[in-house]
């Protein structure tokens, strides 16, 4: 029965494969489908994510005004309960399309995106030469034509990450980073990243996440690995410092959980 077995799943797994590259066309036809890094040539960029010691980190390092912020999930509203400290805009809300359950990240809310003034929805997720249902559909239902546009990050890049962290899924936050140190930027800031070595901020979810059971909750799903995380971005930023790029400034918790200096 092994081989009839074995033939079924791979034909099972060719029809998915080209029904993945169907909706890739489809896709791709609507407008452009990836970030292109060039676009963000000499952006202040600020990347704020959700983890505990956040608020205190900007607290100590404002953001400035002529910044432009990088969000995930349920960032905006975050960011719409107190924009003194998060800052009131987005420029790109890297988000999961993942909307209801206890992993949910949040509904988008047309209100609340054009508050914000978000450019960009990212879907943080490549797959080679296809895209899933769920792409193709938020792109033909809701976005198509007028901002904000939803893009995926580019395929090399997100590949290449995926081998880096040995099959695993990288997170939003590691996604953004990668993209942001591929780009010409002026200057990189990042906040609220703890790669899941405290719990995540008040009001950015309901999730009961401590301390203690963080790390254990981001690998319940098998997807991620924290550990693979902190030293691909430890790496990351060091070769990027040591190699005299743009300036990346890390918050004081960023810093902690990447064994770096700030600046």
């Amino acid at each position: 029965m092994s081989g009839p077995l074995h033939l079924l799943r791979r034909l099972n797994e060719r029809r998915r494969d080209l029904r993945g590259r169907k909706r890739l066309v489809e896709a791709a036809a609507l407008g452009p489908l990836y970030l292109d890094p060039v676009t963000l040539a000499g952006t202040e960029l600020a990347i704020v994510g959700p983890a505990a010691p956040v608020k205190q980190e900007l607290a100590a390092r404002p953001l400035s005004p002529t910044v432009k912020i990088w969000r995930m999930n349920r960032g905006c509203t975050v960011s719409v309960a107190d924009p003194e400290t998060f800052g009131a805009s987005t420029h790109i809300l890297f988000h999961n399309l993942n909307f209801d359950g206890p992993r949910g990240t949040g509904p988008l809310e047309d209100k609340l995106l054009f508050e914000q003034g978000v450019v960009h929805i990212l879907f943080p997720h490549s797959a080679p030469r296809k895209v899933s249902d769920r792409v193709l559909r938020y792109r033909k239902e809701r976005l198509v034509g007028a901002a904000p546009t939803l893009l995926l990050p580019p395929e090399d890049l997100y590949i290449q990450l995926m081998e880096d962290l040995h099959g695993k899924t990288p997170t939003a936050g590691l996604v953004a980073l990668a993209l942001a140190l591929s780009a010409p930027l002026k200057t990189l800031s990042i906040y609220g990243f703890t790669f899941f070595q405290t719990a995540y901020t008040q009001g950015y979810t309901s999730a009961a996440v401590d301390d203690n059971s963080a790390a254990e909750w981001a690998r319940a799903t098998g997807l991620h690995d924290p550990d693979l995380e902190v030293q691909w971005a430890r790496r990351a930023i060091q070769r990027h410092r040591e190699a005299g790029g743009f300036a990346v400034t890390l918050g004081s918790g960023v810093a902690q959980a990447l064994s770096l200096s700030e600046t």
